[in-house]
C-alpha cells in the first residue's frame, strides 16, 4: 500500500469511525474493501475482470443502541448470502437512504429498484443480490428486538420506502442529522434521540403497504404483540403449536390464521422463530457440545431430515455449514464489537504502508 506518510489514515481516533480505500493501494482495493463491507454484505466489482476494483468509504457513530453512518461506492455488486453466514450481528435490520446512485436487486423473491432520495431495508438474516451504481447513501443499524411491536419486522427485507412520500423524506432528513451530530447528543438524550429515530421509521412503514401486510387487520395490536412474544418465549418449547397457543389466547384456528396472514399463517410463523432461533443456537459457544440433531429435537422439530430441509430453505446453506464458519470467523459477533474490528482493519491497513 501507499508509502506515503502524509496522507490521511484510513481511521479517525474520535468518536466517528471512518474507512476508506481512497489511500489504499489498487491491488490491495478490493481485499480492504470486502473486510469493511462483510460485516453486512459482499461487494464484488461488476466488471468481472483483471483490475477492476472495488472503491467505498463508510463513517459509523452510535446513538444507544443504534448505528448510524454514510457510504460512498462505485459501481459494485452486493450479495448478502455469504454475510449470513458469518456471525457478524444477524439479527439486525440494515437501512439504506441513497443519497446519490441507483440500486435494482432481488429480495425475498421481489424484484426492486431504488433511486436516489429512497430507502430500502435488508434483514440481515436473510439473502438477497442487487447491484449499485456509483453513488452514497445514509445508513442505519437497528436491533430486530427494536422493531418487534410492531408486528412487521419479518416482512421488511427488501421494503422500499420512497422518496416521493413526505414521511420518507422526514426519516432521511432526520437520519442525516444524526450521523452529523451524533456527538453533539447528550447521554441523557441518546436513548429518546433513539426512540424518535425508531418511532418516525415505523410511521413510515405504516404509511406503505408492504406485501401481504396485515396492519390493516381486525385485531387489536396488544393480543397481537402477546401472541408474538409467548412465542418466542416458549419457541424452545417442543409442545408449542397452533392448539396451545388456541388454548393460552381463546382463539379459534382460523382466527389466528388470519391474524398471522402476513407471515404465512401461524404454524409457519412457530416454525420461522424456531429456525432463526436455531441459527442463534448454532452460533452459542454454550451449545457447542450438542449434536445439531438433538438442538432440532429440543426445538421442536419432529425429525433432524425435516430441520436441515427447514433451515436450508430459509437461509440457504445448512446448519452444518453456519457451524463450521462460527468456529472459524474473525468477523464480530455483535454491533458491540464493530469499532474494534474496524479497528483492526485500519491498524492493518496503515501497518502494510
Amino acid at each position: 500500500m501507499s508509502s506515503d506518510t502524509d496522507r490521511e489514515p484510513a481511521v479517525s481516533k474520535s468518536h466517528m469511525m471512518y474507512l476508506s480505500s481512497e489511500h489504499v493501494e489498487v491491488r490491495h482495493k478490493n481485499e480492504f474493501w470486502r473486510s469493511v463491507a462483510l460485516p453486512f454484505f459482499e461487494p464484488s466489482p461488476v466488471e468481472e475482470k483483471e483490475g477492476a476494483s472495488l472503491e467505498g468509504s463508510l463513517s459509523v457513530s452510535r446513538v444507544g443502541e443504534i448505528m448510524v453512518g454514510q457510504v460512498r461506492f462505485n459501481n459494485q455488486k452486493i450479495s448478502s448470502a455469504r454475510c449470513r453466514q458469518m456471525t457478524y450481528p444477524t439479527d439486525y435490520i440494515l437501512l439504506h437512504a441513497l443519497t446519490s446512485g441507483s440500486l435494482v436487486g432481488e429480495y425475498a423473491g421481489n424484484t426492486v429498484s431504488v433511486k436516489t432520495g429512497d430507502i430500502i431495508l435488508r434483514d440481515l438474516m436473510r439473502p438477497g443480490e442487487s447491484q449499485v451504481t456509483e453513488g452514497s447513501a445514509l445508513i442505519a443499524i437497528i436491533p430486530r428486538r427494536l422493531l418487534l411491536a410492531s408486528n412487521l419486522v419479518d416482512q421488511l427485507h427488501g421494503t422500499v420506502l420512497h422518496v416521493e412520500a413526505i414521511e420518507t423524506r422526514l426519516l432521511t432528513d432526520f437520519l442525516n442529522s444524526l450521523v452529523k451530530r451524533a456527538n453533539m447528543i447528550s447521554p441523557a438524550a441518546v436513548i429518546s434521540t433513539q426512540n424518535a429515530f425508531i418511532d418516525l421509521l415505523l410511521a413510515c412503514l405504516y404509511s406503505v403497504d408492504l406485501p401481504e401486510t396485515g396492519t390493516k387487520q381486525h385485531l387489536s395490536a396488544t393480543l397481537q404483540d402477546q401472541i408474538l412474544k409467548f412465542i418466542d418465549q416458549n419457541v424452545t418449547d417442543q409442545n408449542l403449536s397452533v392448539e396451545m397457543l388456541q388454548k393460552k389466547f381463546g382463539i379459534s384456528r382460523a382466527r389466528l390464521y388470519r391474524i398471522f396472514k402476513p407471515y404465512g399463517g401461524i404454524a409457519k410463523l412457530i416454525r420461522d422463530r424456531r429456525i432463526k432461533a436455531m441459527y442463534q443456537a448454532l452460533l452459542d459457544p454454550r451449545l457447542a457440545g450438542h449434536s445439531i440433531e438433538k438442538l432440532a429435537f429440543e426445538f421442536g422439530f419432529s425429525s433432524d431430515k425435516q430441520f436441515r430441509r427447514a433451515f436450508h430453505a430459509q437461509f440457504g446453506v445448512t446448519p452444518g455449514y453456519i457451524r463450521s464458519q462460527y468456529k472459524e470467523n474473525r468477523f464480530p459477533r455483535h454491533i458491540d464489537d464493530m469499532f474494534t474490528y474496524f479497528t483492526k482493519i485500519a491498524e492493518q491497513s496503515s501497518s502494510s504502508r
